[in-house]
């Protein structure tokens, strides 16, 4: 079973190089992408605890954080927002071009 960590790392993948989910797939040698947009629909509604196995979220409440993790975990989640932020406004920005495209077309 993939890590937390492992998960981690394929949804930053598919930020990073706006990959596809079969892509992301391909990449990380997973057989199902559906498994990659689970991991990624959690992670936009729950964050980082959405993709960590029961034993883990469990052993994770009961460990207190030190201000040091908080502001680690704190800049983990900015990063990938950022990076989420970044690959939406391309998406735009395509959208925009493509309906610009059209109308010249017509």
């Amino acid at each position: 079973y993939p890590s937390t960590s492992d998960k981690m790392r394929v949804i930053k993948w598919l930020i990073k190089h706006h990959a596809s989910y079969p892509e992301a797939a391909h990449h990380f040698h997973i057989r199902h992408p559906t498994i990659i947009w689970s991991w990624y629909q959690g992670y936009l509604i729950s964050g980082e605890k959405s993709l960590m196995s029961r034993k883990e979220y469990s052993k994770m409440k009961t460990t207190p954080k030190t201000d040091a993790e908080k502001l680690k975990q704190v800049e983990k989640e900015n990063e990938l927002l950022r990076a989420e932020n970044a690959y939406l406004k391309k998406l735009d920005a395509l959208i925009q071009k493509e309906s610009k495209t059209v109308k010249k077309r017509k």
